[in-house]
């Protein structure tokens, strides 16, 4: 059940990345430096942009981020307008960011040709050109950004990033003169700073700046082996799901509290709201402000929750074994739109990532198991017992056990991936 490939643990020597995101406060002039600087990254984006396209339609392929470099190094030495807000080496950052806007274009078209071939079938010419993007370019390209959609930038540091001023921590960010006034002043820096990403969030009635840097972390991480041997170990089997959103095999459960469903109502008037407003005036940005804030608070429960739950998992188990899911395939299958609203608020995907994370940097160690027959396996007898979704108890026939489903499941995955031992593979007959 569990192969070699789905053991993660931590490597000897390991060494990461980590980031502190904090939020900043310019004045006015450092604003409109800032400002500037989200418009000519916007320009230099849009123009890399189209020549990519140009160099595609020459030699039918997307340029390097070599190529690309040697772009930005002539874009910088024609237009000396950009040179008051930003630096040569910040527009090779705008470069990657382009290629990966290309790439991930390329991945959406083949999945939605792969989604829409059954579809295409005894559709026009014309329909299956919409469906699948022009053939006579063969490249899915990226949109143009206005500058108000254009949101973020990065900039390589290669000098201090913080002084003091006063006994506060001030933060240094390039091209704005005088140091920038930043929260989170106990934070501690994660490592030595390597870049560091403007982001500016439109709340309508006023913009809140962020600073992300990324920092070397040269720590080296404890090995896995080295903590988990010479001691009693604790593991711990994890089922994921909707209407519960973890469910431990040691009888832990963390519920789903459909945040979602709970705030429609408020979503449904600010968006009645919105709408009946004229774009411009103030009673629009006010409207907007207050949609911002709403879904603002929603993304931040969510990551609360996530951030609770693996924090708690991590720190009492030392071997973790879970589900192996794809979740974006597991929504798509959903069977309306309650449900698909219980797995953005379950927010599966990121609490697996936030548990890999954690344990890596822990020393833990992460088994993943096929999901297959999880919870239809009785995990005292080991019968099939089939049920549909709507079944939440678990009831078998051959000995009795009597317990709820995703307990039997967690307790399943457990056994799993401890042992490595496939299913029967009559199970899949």
């Amino acid at each position: 059940m569990a192969s070699d490939a789905a053991l993660l643990h931590v490597e000897e020597r390991i060494i990461m990345y980590r980031s502190l995101k904090m939020r900043i406060e310019p004045d006015s002039e450092q604003r409109k430096v800032i400002e500037a600087s989200f418009r000519y990254h916007c320009y230099v984006y849009n123009a890399l942009i189209t020549a990519c396209k140009s160099y595609h339609r020459s030699n039918g392929r997307l340029p390097s981020q070599f190529d690309l470099s040697k772009l930005c190094t002539r874009i910088w030495n024609n237009c000396p307008f950009l040179h008051g807000y930003l630096y040569q080496n910040a527009m090779n950052e705008t470069a990657k960011r382009v290629l990966q806007a290309f790439s991930k274009c390329g991945e959406n078209r083949r999945r939605m040709e792969r989604r829409n071939r059954r579809k295409s079938k005894g559709k026009t010419d014309k329909e299956n050109t919409e469906l699948t993007g022009s053939p006579e370019t063969g490249l899915a390209c990226p949109r143009f950004r206005k500058p108000s959609r254009f949101h973020s930038y990065t900039n390589p540091l290669h000098r201090e990033v913080f002084t003091e001023r006063n006994g506060r921590r001030m933060m240094k960010v390039s091209k704005v003169k005088g140091p920038v006034r930043c929260y989170n002043q106990k934070a501690p820096v994660p490592g030595i700073p390597k870049t560091c990403t403007i982001e500016k969030v439109d709340k309508g009635t006023h913009t809140e700046y962020y600073a992300c840097l990324s920092c070397w972390d040269d720590i080296e991480r404890r090995r896995g082996d080295e903590y988990l041997s010479g001691r009693s170990l604790d593991a711990v089997g994890i089922d994921m799901g909707v209407s519960k959103t973890a469910t431990l095999s040691n009888g832990t459960v963390y519920g789903n509290d459909h945040l979602y469903s709970k705030l429609l109502d408020l979503f449904r008037k600010g968006h009645e709201a919105f709408s009946t407003m004229l774009p411009g005036t103030p009673g629009y940005r006010k409207a907007r402000s207050r949609l911002n804030h709403l879904y603002g608070r929603l993304r931040g429960i969510r990551r609360n929750n996530v951030e609770t739950i693996s924090r708690q998992i991590v720190d009492n188990f030392d071997i973790i074994c879970m589900e192996d899911l794809p979740v974006r395939r597991l929504r798509s299958k959903s069977k309306g739109k309650r449900m698909t609203n219980a797995y953005d608020d379950a927010s599966l995907g990121m609490l697996r990532r936030r548990l890999i994370d954690k344990a890596i940097e822990a020393g833990r160690r992460i088994i993943l198991v096929d999901p297959r027959w999880t919870s239809q396996v009785c995990c005292g007898c080991g019968a099939c017992v089939k049920k549909g979704l709507e079944v939440r108890t678990h009831v078998c026939p051959e000995c009795g056990l009597v317990m709820d489903r995703d307990l039997n499941s967690a307790i399943n995955i457990l056994i799993w991936g401890l042992t490595g031992n496939p299913f029967p593979e009559r199970w899949d007959e």
